[in-house]
């Protein structure tokens, strides 16, 4: 669209001396809708993107505190130190994955 616009524009008083400005007009109207439509084709589709993605980041953020509250809950250990799983534990591997998650994005 801004190709055709600057060369509109920049032949603007030959189009007004063979009085086409109707015809520049229909045809820049033509162009717009085009463009308009490709816009909102990709806004569309960018818009169900981030929409999957925040739902899946949600989603995964979601898992990660229930699977800490069963290991919380049925009183397990962590294998690496032998210490007993606890909120903060949870709370800052759910916090480190969500992070993870965003560097990725």
């Amino acid at each position: 669209m801004g190709s055709y616009t600057e060369e509109t524009l920049s032949a603007l008083k030959l189009v007004i001396a063979f009085n086409r400005e109707e015809y520049a007009v229909k045809e820049f109207d033509k162009v717009a809708n085009e463009t308009k439509k490709k816009a909102m084709l990709s806004a569309t589709s960018m818009a169900a993107m981030m929409g999957f993605m925040m739902a899946t980041m949600f989603g995964f953020f979601c898992y990660g505190y229930y699977i800490g509250s069963i290991l919380i809950q049925k009183d397990m250990t962590e294998p690496g130190t032998g210490k007993k799983f606890d909120i903060n534990l949870v709370v800052t591997a759910c916090q480190a994955t969500l992070m993870g998650m965003m560097t990725l994005s």
